[in-house]
């Protein structure tokens, strides 16, 4: 069986070094309305816009909001990865990577843990447009006291799956949010290198074919 514990220490700690390395401050602004985030003359737009299985063209051109992540990590597989330069009013910081001109992977990275209500609230605004609503809730992992790893897994149908990651096992405060704009399944493969047989896929969340909404590197464990 794969070790969760194991593969979520290495790839935070590997998250937040690349992401504490771009952060810079600047002023936000976007001429946004109901159904697209567009990018202003200058290069910004509103993190709180943002979601996954957007256009990479967004944050290509955000260039004072987003700064292309030019290490070896963080281009494998044939992605590109962006970091945010500035904080949303929550205080979290923008990883995005994409593949095939499109946002497959969303993360939401907290200076400082925030309230799980909070967290939460943010999770219907974070997830592709297309996505239904979410249909269930994972938190076995965090309940099981056998492991210390603590994540709660949010199903959106078969078009996303929302990692939420607590600071502990108390499910109290959120550290991070992954959003896939994925189907759940190739989501878990993406993240773990395959699905883990701890987790329960749902029926009516399992595979679609007919997903467009973002592709996704061959490279494994972007969680």
């Amino acid at each position: 069986m794969i070790d969760l514990k194991t593969v979520w220490q290495v790839v935070r700690v590997a998250t937040v070094a690349g992401a504490s390395a771009m952060i810079a401050c600047s002023c936000i602004s976007a001429d946004v309305d109901s159904n697209t985030t567009q990018v202003t003359p200058q290069g910004t737009v509103q993190l709180e816009k943002i979601r996954a299985g957007m256009p990479e063209e967004i944050f290509r051109n955000a260039r004072i909001t987003f700064a292309v992540d030019t290490k070896m990590e963080a281009t494998k597989g044939g992605k590109t990865q962006y970091l945010s330069r500035t904080y949303n009013s929550k205080q979290g910081q923008y990883m995005i990577q994409c593949h095939d001109d499109k946002c497959f992977l969303l993360q939401v990275l907290y200076n400082k843990p925030i309230d799980k209500a909070d967290g939460l609230a943010t999770l219907p605004n974070l997830v592709p447009p297309t996505a239904p609503a979410e249909n269930f809730v994972d938190d076995s992992v965090l309940k099981n006291p056998k492991t210390t790893m603590a994540s709660e897994y949010h199903y959106f149908g078969n078009k996303s799956l929302a990692i939420v990651n607590y600071s502990d096992k108390t499910g109290k405060e959120i550290s991070s949010i992954s959003v896939y704009a994925l189907p759940p399944e190739k989501a878990l493969s993406v993240a773990y290198g395959k699905v883990p047989a701890a987790l329960h896929v749902p029926a009516e969340s399992k595979g679609d074919p007919t997903v467009a909404d973002a592709g996704a590197p061959e490279d494994k464990k972007q969680h």
